[in-house]
């Protein structure tokens, strides 16, 4: 296939991407070599690739030494598992934002494991060019959590049992998965922050979520909620608070 066409586009993105991690100290941990010279080597200005790696236990003894924003990681390393790596990271680390890249839609149960610990991005491989990093990255830097619509159906749902969310718990939770505060939530909606809080608190407890971020992963995880804004489908939108 000739990429000729898509240089200019991806040199647009490789400028965007220093821009969206500007002064971010990031650790790379992938199974393909080639990648992971080309983003070590290619960081854009700004950017600090504070270690890279091809194996779970030398990405997790990176960041526990280096103490990243972001780690990057694919499911797919030379030994052990990418998304393995995610839930031990956020168990050990959970401070550390994570963006998991899946060449293996298959390893369905993994996918869902590391989603449900709290990563707060996956984007399939295939379409880093394609812009869907970029996509990731600028709901990351928004605040947000990002899941791959390719990935969608590899990704759940968790439990068919799971407690259903009011309309109004939806448009509140669709405001934290833009990274909006409880503040910007209730002047859009035009209530009260005591109100929201409220709503807020009721999301918490049916998904017996830790905080905010947990509770927007799983929610896209078991299917509560979709990547359409509110009124063009039964779901919406794609985020989560704190950024890298």
């Amino acid at each position: 296939m000739d990429f000729t066409p898509f240089l200019a586009q991806w040199r647009e993105q490789h400028a965007l991407a220093g821009q969206l991690l500007a002064d971010c100290r990031l650790v790379l941990c992938l199974g393909h070599r080639g990648l992971l010279l080309a983003l070590s080597a290619g960081a854009p200005d700004g950017l600090q690739v504070a270690g890279a790696a091809t194996t779970e236990a030398e990405g997790l003894r990176l960041v526990a030494e280096a103490r990243p924003r972001l780690l990057v990681a694919s499911d797919q390393l030379e030994e052990g598992c990418g998304s393995a790596l995610v839930v031990e990271v956020k168990r050990r680390h959970p401070a550390v934002r994570t963006l998991l890249l899946v060449s293996r839609e298959s390893r369905r149960a993994r996918l869902r494991a590391a989603i449900e610990a709290g990563c707060e991005a996956v984007v399939a491989e295939a379409r880093l060019g394609q812009g869907a990093a970029i996509d990731a990255l600028r709901t990351l830097c928004g605040g947000g959590s990002y899941l791959d619509g390719r990935l969608r159906s590899g990704a759940g749902p968790l439990a068919a049992s799971s407690p259903g969310l009011s309309p109004r718990e939806v448009e509140v939770l669709h405001g934290v998965m833009q990274g909006e505060s409880n503040e910007e939530i209730a002047r859009r909606l035009y209530v009260s922050r005591q109100t929201i809080k409220t709503h807020m608190a009721n999301v918490l407890r049916k998904l017996e979520a830790r905080d905010r971020a947990h509770a927007v992963a799983i929610a896209l995880h078991r299917g509560l909620v979709d990547f359409s804004p509110p009124g063009e489908s039964l779901g919406y939108g794609a985020a989560s608070p704190a950024a890298p």
